[in-house]
């Protein structure tokens, strides 16, 4: 279903009125009738139905269920529906009025199916009745025609089926993901519990040529002085050690720093430390401070269901505040990448309020892809976290990056070095 426009035939005007407000809440268009497929409906409904979309049978079934399917027909054939929303009763006939009309909804469910099955048109059924488990709805369901008693879930059932069929229709723009043999494979000795340093996760982007903002692992002090006014501070100054994942808990993250890098690089190795003092420490990460844009989240994580799932949303602080996400399964075409982008509700600020000017969105398409190949070339990833991944008018930069590796991948065991072999802090081991 490629585009999203949903005829619904109910049995009554609530359900009708109830079933288009819920479309409506998913975004699902109901679009306006062919006048052919408006005469056909008269032909079987009394004059009483209407037989504008939504379709309200007005008691047209009440006697004779054969008439949802000469309806069902009707809708499957007109050109402007792309799934239809068959919702009220229907198999409940025999069970709420007499048992005769028992027999006549199986049939009814019969031809449904037969119509269905000659039409590209998907069909979901909510019933009233399905908890009773009627012999209709399993002919319907042995069809693979679903039925669903509630109706936000057969709304949402034809929610993703409407996203599915975009997802069909831009498969031609994706790209191919078969790299050589060993090319962008991620080590998993490289990492402790799992876990790749910053320094080691922005090696492995550089290797897909993501925009990250320029950083030097240093491991003396003099070596942090020279890069600072290498990169023109002020600079970020952040700790580098694989037993430590979170280094603001440990005081080992310095921002703005202009001058006397090379003090600040003790301080955060002796907090570090301090905070774990078995952990190794690599050195410190020395990268230019940026300040100028918008803060958002591309991350990406393994799913149980669908496998490697991207993610995008606000970042920063807020990503935790307002949770406002939108997510996709792995490969992106650059399509789902603009659609996850438009989903969230923050996306004006991305547009440009008050006069600001807008990002570079296109940016943002080719490092969600980047992401997307990313996973899906190393099965291994079990997580992926770019938070924040600055956005300007010029461009984005990744600021900070982790990957978190699969337990199953961890097929070496660390064993501690010893203090002796660990980066010198300027000359005292202690």
């Amino acid at each position: 279903m490629d585009d999203a426009n949903i005829a619904i035939l109910a049995d009554g005007g609530g359900h009708a009125t109830l079933a288009a407000d819920a479309l409506a809440a998913r975004d699902l268009s109901v679009p306006e009738l062919e006048a052919g497929t408006k005469d056909r409906l008269r032909e079987v409904l009394p004059d009483a139905a209407s037989v504008r979309n939504p379709v309200d049978v007005a008691g047209g079934t009440d006697d004779d269920p054969s008439v949802f399917a000469d309806c069902a027909e009707a809708l499957f054939d007109d050109p402007n529906v792309d799934g239809v929303l068959l919702s009220g009763l229907f198999g409940g006939y025999g069970i709420r009025f007499t048992d005769d009309l028992e027999p006549i909804e199986k049939a009814a469910a019969r031809d449904i199916v037969t119509f269905a099955e000659d039409t590209d048109t998907p069909l979901v059924v909510q019933s009233a009745y399905e908890s009773a488990d009627p012999e209709v709805h399993t002919i319907l369901r042995e069809s693979d025609v679903p039925v669903y008693e509630s109706l936000d879930l057969s709304v949402a059932c034809l929610s993703a089926l409407a996203e599915y069929g975009t997802h069909l229709k831009t498969t031609d723009e994706r790209d191919s993901f078969n790299l050589e043999e060993g090319e962008r494979t991620i080590d998993p000795a490289e990492a402790t519990n799992g876990t790749l340093t910053e320094y080691d996760a922005k090696k492995v982007l550089d290797q897909y040529d993501a925009p990250v903002t320029p950083y030097e692992l240093v491991e003396t002090p003099m070596e942090a002085k020279r890069a600072a006014v290498e990169f023109d501070a002020p600079v970020a100054m952040k700790a580098v050690s694989p037993d430590i994942v979170h280094k603001t808990e440990a005081d080992a993250v310095a921002l703005e720093v202009t001058e006397d890098a090379d003090d600040v690089f003790q301080d955060l190795v002796e907090n570090a430390r301090t905070y774990d003092p078995q952990a190794r420490i690599d050195g410190v990460l020395v990268s230019p401070m940026r300040t100028d844009g918008i803060e958002v989240i591309v991350g990406a994580t393994s799913d149980e269901q669908f496998g490697p799932v991207v993610m995008f949303g606000l970042g920063g602080v807020f990503v935790e505040v307002f949770e406002d996400v939108a997510f996709r399964a792995a490969p992106l075409s650059k399509s789902d990448a603009r659609s996850m982008i438009e989903e969230i509700d923050a996306q004006p600020l991305l547009n440009g309020t008050r006069g600001g000017s807008s990002v570079d969105q296109e940016a943002l398409v080719d490092v969600l892809c980047t992401v997307s190949d990313l996973v899906v070339d190393n099965p291994v990833v079990e997580e992926v976290d770019l938070n924040p991944v600055l956005a300007a008018e010029d461009g984005v930069e990744i600021l900070d990056a982790s990957i978190l590796l699969s337990n199953e991948s961890q097929t070496t065991t660390h064993t501690m070095e010893s203090e002796n072999e660990v980066i010198s802090d300027g000359g005292d081991n202690e």
